[in-house]
């Protein structure tokens, strides 16, 4: 049995993955770089899309989940 997904939540999730590929590069950037701020901030914004794209979705916990992960992100960008 197969369900079929409506396109907005296709999309969602293609731009979803990309995303979380982008980010787990720049977190291990972040890492070897020491701190490397541009990539923090681009960790930051693709979260912060997530949390968006969840949010208009209606999929609230991923939309909280993100949220709290920009706290933390918002902690170490303010040292």
């Amino acid at each position: 049995m197969s369900v079929e997904l409506p396109e907005e939540t296709k999309i969602f999730l293609l731009e979803g993955y990309e995303l979380l590929d982008a980010t787990e590069s720049l977190l291990l950037r972040f890492e070897k770089e020491n701190a490397d701020m541009p990539a923090l901030h681009s960790i930051f914004r693709g979260l912060h899309t997530i949390k968006g794209n969840a949010g208009f979705l209606g999929f609230s916990k991923l939309e909280e989940l993100c949220h709290r992960a920009e706290s933390i992100l918002d902690k170490a960008r303010s040292g």
